[in-house]
């Protein structure tokens, strides 16, 4: 589950080595559940937005998988 982080701070370490501007953004990271299907997210939550008062749109897709019914 913690992959995608990792690989951001294999990403973040080179870049300081080679003497490059580094950056890292905690927020745009995945977080998933490997599971069947997977569950996945990025960003804050909803719960964290209401409270900052931040105008958004919330999207969802449905768990049934293709060709189920």
């Amino acid at each position: 589950m913690l992959a995608h982080k990792a690989m951001k701070e294999g990403e973040v370490v080179a870049e300081i080595i080679a003497g490059h501007p580094s950056g890292k953004d905690w927020v745009t990271i995945p977080s998933i559940v490997f599971t069947d299907p997977e569950i996945a997210s990025v960003g804050p939550s909803e719960e964290a937005v209401k409270a900052a008062g931040t105008k958004y749109r919330a999207g969802s897709f449905p768990s049934r998988r293709s060709g189920e019914r």
